[in-house]
Order: C-alpha cells, then sequence, then structure tokens
C-alpha cells in the first residue's frame, strides 16, 4: 500500500483529492494533509509518503521549496505538482526536484481520473521493484544466517531475524512465503552439508514446507523457520562441544539400551543423536576401530551365547531375546561365528557343566 500525502491551501482541493480518488483500489491510502508546505514537511519526515502531491503557491513554504527539501530528505519520494496555467512555467523549473508530473487546475473529474491512473501505475512499478528487490534474495543476508548457524551464535540469529527479515505484510503473503520457503531450501541445505541429520529440526523438509504454506501472517512464517534455524545452530553447537570420544560413547550406550530391538540400525542410531547414517559410521569406524554393524552383531552374540548357556529358556525365544527377528538368519549367523547351531551350542555346554 503506497502512502500519500497531499497539500494544499485550499480546503475544497484537499477534499476533493481525498474523496474523488478510489484510493484503496488502486494501491494508495492517504497518510497525512497539509495547507501549506512548512507543515507538509513535518508530517513527510514523520509518515515518510511514497508519493506527495502539491500546490505551488502556498504560505510558509511553496510546492517548489518542499519538493526541494523533500528530494534532498527523502531522494525516492514522487512528487506530482498541481499548478494553474500561470504558474506551470514555474513549476517546471522543478524537474531537477524529481517532480514526476503536473497537473494543471481547474482539476475536473477527466484530470482526476488521469491522476488516478498516474498513482495507480506509480503503485503498481513500486511493488514491482519490492517483488524483484524480495525475489532477489540478499547474498550477504543468507551469508549471514549460514555463519550464525554454523557458529551457533543465537544471538546473531535473533538479531537478523528480528532486525532484517520481513515480518506481517498483507500485501505481499505470497511473496513472503516464498522467502522463507527459500530459507527452508538453504537451511536443510546446510544440515546436509554439516553432517547432521535432518529429523534435528523435529520435521522433515517437505512437512516444514506445507506448514509454511497453512500458515496467514509472515510474522507467524518468521517465528517458525526461525525456531528451525535455532535448533539447528544448537544441534551444531551440542556437537561441536563433543569430542569424538564423547561422541562414541554415547553411541555405545545407545546400542547397549538397544541391540535386542531387531529394528536397530546406523539409522536409528543417527536419528536419535541427530547425525547423520555416514556420519555415525564413519566417526564409529575411526575412533572405535570397527563397523557399527559388527560391533552391535557382537553384543547380540554375546547375548545369545548367554542365554544360550540357561537352560531353562526356550531355545526358539533365544533369537527374539537377542535381537532377531528371523530365527533361521539367527541360527546360519550362529553358526557362522560359533561353528556350531544354537542347539549344539547349548547341548555342548550342559555336557561341560555336568
Amino acid at each position: 500500500m503506497l502512502n500519500v500525502l497531499i497539500v494544499d491551501d485550499k480546503p475544497a482541493v484537499l477534499a476533493g483529492l481525498r474523496d474523488m480518488i478510489p484510493w484503496p483500489e488502486i494501491g494508495a491510502r492517504i497518510v497525512g494533509e497539509a495547507r501549506n508546505g512548512k507543515d507538509a514537511l513535518a508530517i513527510a519526515m514523520e509518515t515518510r509518503p511514497d508519493i506527495v502531491i502539491t500546490d505551488i503557491r502556498m504560505p510558509f513554504m511553496d510546492g517548489l521549496q518542499l519538493c526541494e527539501s523533500l528530494t534532498r530528505e527523502m531522494p525516492h519520494t514522487v512528487k506530482i505538482i498541481l499548478s494553474a496555467y500561470e504558474d506551470f512555467g514555474y513549476a517546471r523549473s522543478a524537474i531537477g526536484f524529481g517532480v514526476k508530473d503536473y497537473i494543471l487546475k481547474p482539476i475536473d473529474y477527466e484530470k482526476i481520473e488521469a491522476l488516478t491512473e498516474k498513482i495507480k501505475q506509480i503503485a503498481d512499478k513500486k511493488n514491482a521493484a519490492r517483488t524483484i528487490q524480495l525475489l532477489m534474495f540478499d547474498q550477504g543476508l543468507q551469508e549471514k544466517l549460514q555463519l550464525a548457524v554454523k557458529n551457533a551464535d543465537h544471538g546473531a540469529l535473533t538479531r537478523l531475524f528480528d532486525d532484517e527479515l520481513p515480518g506481517d505484510d498483507a500485501e505481499h503473503a505470497g511473496l513472503h512465503l516464498n522467502f522463507y520457503l527459500k530459507l527452508l531450501v538453504d537451511l536443510f541445505d546446510h544440515i546436509d552439508r554439516s553432517g547432521l541429520s535432518r529429523t534435528l529440526t523435529g520435521t522433515s523438509q517437505s512437512e516444514a514446507a506445507d506448514a509454511l504454506r497453512r500458515m496467514e501472517n509472515g510474522a507467524d512464517r518468521k517465528k517458525y523457520v526461525k525456531s528451525l534455524y535455532s535448533r539447528t545452530a544448537e544441534a551444531i553447537r551440542v556437537r561441536k562441544n563433543s569430542r569424538p570420544e564423547t561422541i562414541i560413547e554415547l553411541i555405545k550406550a545407545y546400542i547397549g539400551e538397544n541391540f535386542a530391538d531387531p529394528d536397530l540400525t546406523v539409522y536409528t542410531i543417527a536419528d536419535k543423536l541427530n547425525i547423520t547414517p555416514g556420519y555415525v559410521g564413519l566417526i564409529f569406524n575411526q575412533h572405535a576401530g570397527e563397523h557399527i554393524s559388527g560391533y552391535i552383531a557382537g553384543l547380540r552374540m554375546d547375548k545369545a551365547r548367554r542365554l544360550l548357556k540357561d537352560p531353562s529358556l526356550p531355545i526358539q525365544q533365544v533369537a527374539p531375546a537377542a535381537g532377531y527377528a528371523d530365527p533361521h538368519y539367527f541360527a546360519r549367523a550362529f553358526k557362522k561365528t560359533e561353528g556350531l547351531t544354537p542347539s549344539q551350542y547349548r547341548n555342548l555346554h550342559l555336557n561341560l557343566k555336568g
């Protein structure tokens, strides 16, 4: 919505401009009225209008002096001059002050229509410029966000989201949606490059995108995406402060508590620790000296051997208790490791015990 300031020393002209132009329909609104240039400048400094429509002949400060001051203070503000015929030559001298157009008095319905169309064109052009600015995502801002996440700098994230990112602007809701969808893509790409698990955000990229689309205003979208960036930064902080040995301890502890679960895999471990399966396998192999699948299999076999030595436990219950969903696979794996079937192993130990 464009902000418009109207200036004329005649109340009837102000009323005509105010009432005869369908401001909301052309994407504009009046933010102030003034009857002289001095008051108009004060209002402009406060409201920062996009367009100023001003008469020339006014007390205290005329329209050209006002345009000159506006050009100095607000160079992007569009100026439109209302000029009587005898002042037209004088008005044209304001071309150096960024005057966009001149409307000759007296103002009739036809001139109001022309002025309305002119303002609509300005509104469309400004909205297009804002669209381009929004869609051409600021590379510097993108780099600042990525750096804040990488450094787990929650203070920088808060400043960037609160001060530099768009919030609740109903006019550009669709553009803001695209903006925050792009931030999502950037975030999940960063998570992948960092070797973290996408689940650390508590949602998938597609689920997060759907959630953004369901939100009705930019403020909610900003808050939501900010929370995802903050969670990622916190996960990176935790991992940076953890020595590889500490991560290995966490992996082993989790496996120790869950190896009897047949669904335990490197993927479930990675999901639990908010790191990628590839990183789990790599760090375990480097610092524990064996493949993680072999470590899990070793714990399961140790458990199976202990259970087989207990004659009170039916042999068919050994496989599921040791983490094997398929008893036939367990029997083959056990024989490959021990050289005996589970039944032979039990009988051997019973005989030795007897």
